[in-house]
């Protein structure tokens, strides 16, 4: 079995996403896990919810480009070149709970600050409640056999019909 041990380099660095982390409150101060974690990263300074090694999402596009969703990002982790991607990035949080592929194959990154959708250019259409999502806190997804799109996460489920234009299609 192949592997990619943490220091390859999984979410982004703390540096690059520390004004940007949403949730300040720090499990490694309640659980000996997280605290453990944390210092084997050299983390053990950081107080609030930042660990880039827990990925939380895979997906695999058509390319065969398996992608990671980690608590600092999202990153190709199957490619040479391991880029993260995170706000500076465009996508609207980075936390990134949920990674799906749509029929189109085209990658959908659900985070802690609403819903991005990733199009060939490498851009990010990004999508928050103000669109029609019934959260920002984005933690599944996934495509109904007419191509409608359905977007779960705190306290219930939205959604999109259609993809043409979907970051301006949400509805409740």
């Amino acid at each position: 079995m192949d592997e990619l041990e943490p220091r390859q380099g999984l979410g982004a660095d703390y540096e690059i996403v520390k004004n940007d982390l949403q949730y300040k409150s720090d499990p490694s101060q309640v659980s000996q896990h997280h605290a453990k974690q944390k210092e084997e990263m050299g983390l053990q300074n950081v107080d609030v919810a930042y660990n880039p090694n827990y990925v939380v999402s895979l997906a695999v596009d058509r390319d065969g480009i398996v992608w990671a969703g980690t608590w600092g990002g999202a990153w190709p982790a199957s490619t040479e070149r391991a880029s993260q991607l995170h706000r500076c990035d465009g996508l609207p949080g980075n936390h990134v709970f949920m990674l799906h592929l749509d029929r189109k194959g085209q990658l959908w990154i659900g985070t802690n600050n609403g819903l991005a959708r990733r199009g060939p250019d490498g851009k990010f259409a990004r999508m928050t409640t103000h669109d029609g999502l019934f959260t920002d806190a984005v933690f599944s997804m996934d495509t109904a056999a007419d191509g409608t799109l359905w977007v779960g996460g705190y306290g219930g489920v939205a959604r999109i019909r259609g993809t043409q234009d979907a970051t301006q299609q949400g509805s409740r």
